[in-house]
């Protein structure tokens, strides 16, 4: 692959991505100027200047940030295998959507993505946006009878 395609890729997916985030997320992303990682410990750097500790941070914006340091530093890139699950799990729900958007355009890209989730409005998003060129194929399971055995639906 060569080093023009690589630069344009990953502008776009930081483009894609930081448009998503301020339209869906208001200001989010604005608030944001990196994660870092320090002394042992991750930090959001605000665009202040002020550090703030990865703990203090709510689930689902510490879940978009290390997705996101993990394209800002090379290791999610065309050819990658992301193993994500419960991504929807104490996010709030208006930003479904936006990982919906995000995890489409990264299989786009040539990652692949393999999800456990729980959400049935995560599962819709994925089909609503879906596009005919995506590879994206649903698996669902329940129990069934009193042993529970687990049948593929």
């Amino acid at each position: 692959m060569g080093d023009l395609f690589v630069v344009f890729f990953w502008h776009s997916v930081y483009n894609m991505f930081a448009a998503i985030l301020q339209a869906k997320g208001g200001n989010m992303i604005r608030d944001v100027s990196e994660v870092i990682y320090e002394d042992g410990a991750f930090f959001v750097k605000k665009a202040d200047g002020i550090k703030v500790g990865f703990e203090m941070e709510a689930e689902g914006f510490r879940k978009f940030a290390l997705l996101w340091k993990l394209i800002r530093n090379g290791l999610l890139k065309t050819g990658s295998l992301l193993i994500w699950d419960d991504p929807e799990a104490n996010m709030n729900p208006e930003l479904l959507p936006v990982l919906a958007d995000i995890l489409l355009e990264l299989q786009r890209n040539g990652i692949q993505v393999i999800m456990a989730a729980h959400s049935y409005n995560l599962s819709k998003y994925f089909e609503l946006k879906k596009e005919e060129s995506d590879q994206i194929l649903f698996q669902s399971f329940q129990r069934k009878g009193e042993k529970g055995n687990i049948i593929r639906i």
